[in-house]
């Protein structure tokens, strides 16, 4: 079993302006050079999920975890078993996120098999509209009145804040496609994922 690079760098999975803003930024110097056991224990340890937030685009801590993990590029089998384990969910949903973002059709159908059967809670940083699934999302007819009526300008900053979603809905999120119609480009925490290949 192999990644699905197509000949490229793992990190060039991440959007070039979410992969510069990650590299760049003071949170990744604390990830960089550190080993894999090292990335994994942080992993276990890790008290919430995270990407890209708030209105200047702050790197979240797992995020920086997660671009390690693409720059050691662990082999297929490792990540395997950080998704099958059934200990550590935050291991867990960092494999989600991997595999989401470079891994070949047969481990996706695995982690969708796997993360759809998880319905632990998970904390999670970001704004309240990540929340929001594709089964879940209604049309809120007021905000969209209201949202006419005021000058996009001084519409009020939403700043992000923690809230716990279950396993299963980060796995939804990760890999369904938003509209029934098509599949556009798609954000999830701030980072663009690249179209499914299954």
């Amino acid at each position: 079993m192999s990644w699905n690079l197509k000949g490229r760098s793992a990190v060039a999975a991440l959007d070039p302006s979410t992969k510069g803003r990650i590299l760049k930024s003071h949170t990744m110097n604390s990830c960089l050079n550190k080993p894999l056991l090292w990335v994994l224990e942080e992993l276990i340890d890790l008290e919430a999920v995270g990407g890209v937030s708030g209105p200047l685009k702050r790197v979240e801590y797992f995020l920086c975890l997660l671009t390690r993990l693409l720059q050691i590029t662990p082999a297929p089998g490792i990540v395997l078993t950080m998704l099958r384990q059934d200990v550590h969910k935050y291991l867990r949903v960092g494999a989600l996120f991997l595999i989401r973002l470079i891994g070949n059709p047969a481990m996706q159908r695995e982690a969708m098999k796997i993360g759809f059967d998880d319905y632990r809670k998970i904390r999670v940083y970001g704004n309240e509209e990540e929340r929001e699934t594709s089964s879940t999302k209604r049309p809120r007819e007021e905000e969209e009145k209201d949202a006419k009526e005021w000058d996009s300008t001084y519409a009020p900053i939403i700043h992000p804040h923690y809230f716990i979603m279950r396993l299963d809905e980060i796995t939804e999120r990760l890999f369904l496609p938003e509209k029934k119609g098509g599949e556009g480009p798609k954000m999830f925490l701030g980072i663009h994922l690249p179209p499914l290949i299954l």
